[in-house]
């Protein structure tokens, strides 16, 4: 038996698994949720499965939202979130947000000022820095269901 046999005998009805291998070719195109990696007879090691949704286009709203890159990773799926735990996400953005704004204009703010020659005051650089965490609403939309 080869491992597409068995992740379908591991599937629930009506449900297809998919392998990480298959997942990386599809995903752009399919979306798909990921699953508890599944011990396989015949594989030394667990394999990662993730459950076929629908295409990306047949999808109003997607219910999860993913992001990763090498020092930041993002994944939260609303669909599952009691209402305390958007809320506590919410909060978290907003802090985050705010750590990511301050920690950016601190940074950036010496090689600003030697490439414009006018170097941002204290109270200016506090007001615009005030700006950008005041609204993260505007950029931290979660809905209600």
């Amino acid at each position: 038996m080869n491992l597409a046999a068995r992740l379908e005998s591991a599937a629930t009805p009506g449900e297809i698994l998919i392998a990480y291998e298959t997942f990386a070719h599809v995903k752009d195109e399919v979306y798909c949720e990921e699953c508890e990696p599944i011990k396989v007879k015949g594989f030394s090691h667990p394999i990662h499965t993730y459950r076929v949704i629908d295409l990306h286009e047949n999808l109003k709203e997607k219910p999860e939202v993913r992001a990763e890159m090498p020092h930041f990773k993002l994944d939260a799926n609303f669909k599952l979130m009691s209402d305390d735990e958007r809320q506590e996400a919410a909060l978290l953005l907003r802090e985050m947000l705010a750590r990511l704004t301050i920690d950016t204009a601190a940074v950036l703010s010496p090689v600003s000022a030697r490439q414009s020659g006018s170097p941002l005051l204290p109270r200016q650089q506090n007001t615009r820095i005030q700006k950008l965490t005041q609204a993260p609403a505007r950029y931290l939309r979660l809905r209600r269901r």
